[in-house]
């Protein structure tokens, strides 16, 4: 079987699922759906795409070039927000009876272009409820972790009461302060990441929620994932705090849960979901100045120094999480 991948690059995550998929012996593929991972591009990709449509063109002629002679059994395409409609159509028209598959990891509303290719799609999947309740071609399915975070030794103590690793936006900054602000401070670690030094001065001019936060606090290197992963096995918690308007469960969630680590969450869909236990999962507001700080590090203080994943949470391993897509590509091959 083989697959072509299709996918923004996001933390290097897009290799932890060709790995999963090759393990299930599946030929992959990956392509990247922007033609540029800098800084600049992705903002204006985001924000003015009209501006770089020779560069999307160029980008997309390339990919054909490189892969239009392949015969696929199928595509699966991750968000789909620069992807053209002609090269979808071209790549069924070259690879007929190849089953075509969707998912987004982002609230359509930050990334509505997708919603225009959904006809050309088999199989359609979201990680958002909301989503999912809008648009009734969405099937819902959660995110994963990898098996960096799948090691956990439940009886490890925890070097840190809390910790925090994200990109820096909205209100994190001052959320993950309000947090942790009761806190021994030796006791919690925060990593606060932007992606370039000019992006962290626009964002300190332009939103007064970060206009407090020193360059000092902020790194311009994303941390590895196993670096993440080690600090999360070390945390008694783990703060997550997804985007303003979205529903859908961050990666954080699972990677969190996974370590063995408690979660702190801004998300209340969280409570849909069967490992949702109050006693291991915090909903707070997302509002700073609405934390009760001092109930939160109450909570915190009170939890088991190590413990282990919910139970049966190996169902929601990146291994699972290719499973859907494996299948559709066995029934085609089966046809």
């Amino acid at each position: 079987m083989r697959l072509l991948f299709i996918t923004p690059s996001f933390f290097g995550y897009e290799k932890v699922i060709v790995d999963a998929f090759r393990s299930r012996g599946v030929d992959v593929d990956l392509a990247d759906e922007r033609p540029s991972n800098s800084a600049v591009a992705r903002a204006v990709l985001r924000i003015a795409p009209t501006l770089v449509q020779s560069s999307l063109k160029r980008h997309y002629d390339d990919l054909l070039a490189r892969f239009g002679d392949v015969q696929y059994d199928g595509l699966l395409a991750i968000k789909g927000e620069n992807l053209p409609e002609w090269f979808l159509r071209e790549f069924r028209a070259r690879n007929p009876g190849a089953v075509t598959m969707f998912y987004s990891f982002d609230a359509i509303s930050n990334s509505s272009h997708c919603v225009s290719l959904f006809p050309l799609f088999d199989r359609l999947y979201s990680f958002d409820r909301g989503d999912v309740a809008r648009y009734p071609v969405l099937e819902y399915k959660p995110l994963f972790y990898s098996a960096d975070f799948a090691h956990a030794d439940p009886t490890r103590p925890s070097r840190y009461l809390a910790s925090f690793v994200g990109t820096l936006h909205s209100d994190r900054y001052e959320f993950v302060r309000a947090i942790t602000r009761d806190l021994d401070i030796q006791s919690t670690l925060s990593y606060f990441y932007s992606q370039a030094k000019w992006y962290f001065l626009v964002q300190k001019l332009t939103d007064r929620r970060n206009a407090r936060v020193s360059m000092s606090e902020v790194s311009f290197d994303k941390m590895d994932r196993t670096q993440v992963a080690e600090i999360f096995a070390s945390s008694r918690a783990v703060i997550d705090f997804q985007r303003p308007g979205q529903s859908g469960l961050t990666m954080r969630t699972f990677e969190a849960l996974a370590s063995g680590a408690a979660l702190i969450t801004t998300n209340a869909s969280v409570k849909d979901e069967p490992f949702y236990s109050p006693d291991r999962v915090l909903v707070v507001d997302r509002d700073p100045a609405a934390i009760d700080s001092a109930a939160v590090a109450a909570w915190i203080e009170a939890l088991p120094p190590s413990a282990a994943p919910p139970a049966g949470f190996d169902t929601y391993s990146v291994s699972e999480w290719v499973e859907p897509f494996v299948s559709a590509l066995n029934d085609k091959a089966a046809r």
